[in-house]
């Protein structure tokens, strides 16, 4: 905390061992607030020959992280990477607010896991 400001920290681990989300209430001067969420990266990215499949805990850990991010207050979404949150569109048409950005946020980061598990498998198989 730091004044009237809180912000909140949410283990993400999955992307990145350690990785932290944030969130934190952003108020006007009448006390109407938004609910800020920086997610981290959710992305299932990692070295040609890591096998997610061989390692369940960690996914475990990934897919806790992605349903953590889904289900978080989000009014406005700020991700790693801008173009996952469509951070400039959302810019670019006047209103930063997105209350459905970290859901589709998390679903896309689930529907890619779910694609490098599927060419895990293809390559196994």
């Amino acid at each position: 905390s730091f004044g009237n400001l809180t912000i909140t920290p949410h283990d993400t681990t999955g992307h990145t061992p350690g990785s932290v989300s944030w969130t934190w209430p952003a108020c006007d001067a009448n006390d109407a607030c938004i609910n800020v969420v920086y997610a981290d990266s959710l992305t299932a990215v990692s070295s040609a020959e890591y096998q997610f499949t061989a390692h369940p805990e960690y996914l475990a850990t990934l897919r806790r992280s992605i349903a953590r991010v889904g289900e978080l207050p989000c009014d406005v979404l700020i991700s790693t990477h801008p173009e996952f949150s469509n951070l400039f569109e959302r810019r670019d048409d006047g209103s930063l607010r997105d209350d459905q950005a970290c859901r589709r946020y998390a679903r896309r980061a689930s529907q890619m896991l779910g694609e490098r598990l599927a060419r895990e498998s293809a390559k196994s198989g």
